[in-house]
């Protein structure tokens, strides 16, 4: 991870690790204007420092870089992620996935303090950080220091879904995709077996009872072919439509 400025980080691409959605909203309580949220402790600002007024959604992530070369570092970081409401809803993001990172920001300038007027919060705080506002009413603050990568809604994309890195293509029909959970799925077994949709039957069909090339693919990219005989049959009594592809050879 290389600073472009000050302030910003030079686009990378990195793994999730670990995803947290969480909600800002603002409200108001006994006629004073206050903040709740699934966070415990929040500026209430945004990536760029601007004051938040209006509902946002954000995924807390933890996240490795990925990188190459000769020495590639495994660089874990946290970073604040600004989400549409659609993928909050979703939850469109999961461990695993792989994004594109641009226009990435680290929010070290200043410090802030946290205000809350929440009665419950309150008697958690210390006496030494309980105040007085204009008005009288009590509320606790404390002091954070202001130290965070961030990335606006608009500055990440999916370059991987987790559930998509790894597939294999048989024959020529390369619009059937068949997604494994790992790399060892595909490099460790003899044959693989599963049952598939009538449409995807009807594609892979006249390669029954033939040996044809299994195409292997890691993040697009074709790592090994094998060569596999194909079965197929329609299981009438449930319905159902079977696949099974058995390894003979492997071809570089």
């Amino acid at each position: 991870m290389k600073l472009e400025s000050q302030n910003e980080v030079k686009s990378f691409s990195g793994t999730i690790l670990s995803c947290d959605y969480k909600i800002i909203e603002a409200q108001s309580q006994a006629d004073m204007p206050t903040y709740y949220s699934r966070l415990e402790i929040e500026s209430f600002t945004d990536c760029d420092n601007n004051d938040i007024d209006k509902t946002t959604y954000i995924s807390e992530l933890k996240m490795q870089e990925i990188k190459t070369g000769r020495k590639p570092r495994q660089h874990k970081f946290k970073i604040t992620l600004y989400v549409d409401e659609d993928t909050y809803e979703q939850e469109g993001l999961h461990e695993g996935d792989i994004l594109r990172l641009t226009n990435v920001k680290m929010n070290t300038d200043k410090d802030f303090r946290m205000r809350t007027y929440d009665v419950e919060k309150l008697k958690d705080y210390p006496n030494t950080k309980l105040h007085k506002d204009e008005q009288g009413k009590t509320y606790g603050s404390i002091l954070i220091t202001n130290m965070r990568l961030s990335c606006g809604v608009e500055d990440w994309s999916i370059r991987f879904k987790y559930d998509e890195l790894y597939y294999y293509t048989i024959g020529t029909a390369v619009s059937v995709k068949f997604y494994q959970s790992c790399i060892q799925d595909i490099e460790q077994h003899d044959y693989w077996e599963s049952y598939i949709s009538k449409g995807e039957y009807n594609k892979l069909k006249q390669f029954n009872g033939q040996v044809v090339d299994m195409k292997c693919y890691e993040k697009k990219s074709r790592f090994v072919t094998y060569q596999v005989k194909i079965e197929m049959q329609h299981e009438k009594e449930i319905n159902k439509y079977y696949l099974k592809a058995t390894r003979e050879e492997d071809l570089l």
